[in-house]
């Protein structure tokens, strides 16, 4: 058949989302680069020991959420594009091409549901089948199942609640002149207070220290990404979504519809 190829849509909504991971890449290295974070001490009244902590002192730019979630929809999208591409040039009547959607899955019998719905069921054979070899849900195809997830959860807490999670801190030199212990303590992120607690001292203790930090952004309360770097998952999502897509052309030129 002739004309403008009908995975061009795909193809920029996947480049898109791309473009976009990269700028998040960028925001976030210039955001850290500034060394937004302040060394504080505070005593817990309790049991009046002073804890040393390294506390953020500016949240992390909004945008990053927002082209994080820009960036989850444009492949979510794509793959949308794509099962249209082959739907727009088979046996699919115009009204079900409205609901037609790139089946993704919670299992594999839900899935096989998704395949008898109305305007998919009557996709050429050769593409249901390529569609069954993707295993697009959980359990199997875990980047497709954890897009699907994250786009309908359609949450605000996609990245910035624990987008500076688990930081490393180094101690390069220490040095105490305290009568009581000091104590080194395993670097947690406490994503509600950001901050990290790194050494605890009787009060008046005098630590000198050098410390070099590296902070990750990584994905919230989100189901099947919590606790993942953000643009490592976006980066492999994106990398399975382009197999997809490059897939189903491929068989559309073989099987004749492009």
């Amino acid at each position: 058949m002739s004309g403008a190829n009908p995975f061009s849509s795909a193809k920029r909504r996947l480049a898109r989302a791309k473009k976009h991971i990269r700028t998040i890449e960028r925001q976030c290295k210039a955001f850290f680069g500034k060394k937004p974070y302040a060394h504080i001490i505070e005593a817990d009244p309790q049991t009046r020991f002073e804890f040393h902590k390294i506390r953020l002192t500016k949240p992390l730019p909004d945008t990053v959420t927002d082209l994080a979630y820009e960036a989850i929809e444009g492949m979510r999208a794509s793959l949308d594009h794509a099962a249209h591409a082959v739907a727009s040039r088979s046996s699919v009547r115009p009204k079900d091409l409205e609901r037609l959607h790139f089946p993704i899955a919670d299992d594999a019998a839900k899935f096989e549901d998704l395949l008898k719905q109305k305007g998919t069921r009557d996709l050429p054979s050769d593409i249901l089948a390529l569609f069954r070899s993707f295993k697009p849900y959980k359990g199997d195809n875990f980047l497709i199942w954890a897009l699907n997830q994250v786009r309908r959860q359609g949450t605000h807490r996609l990245i910035v609640p624990v987008g500076l999670a688990v930081p490393q801190i180094h101690v390069h030199h220490m040095t105490a002149r305290s009568p009581g212990p000091v104590d080194l303590m395993a670097p947690q992120w406490d994503a509600e207070k950001h901050e990290i607690v790194f050494a605890r001292t009787i009060p008046g203790a005098q630590l000198e220290y050098n410390l070099n930090l590296s902070f990750f952004v990584a994905f919230g309360e989100v189901e099947g990404l919590k606790g993942e770097p953000a643009i490592g998952a976006l980066d492999d999502i994106a990398g399975e979504v382009e197999r997809i897509i490059v897939a189903t052309e491929a068989k559309a030129r073989e099987i004749g519809l492009i």
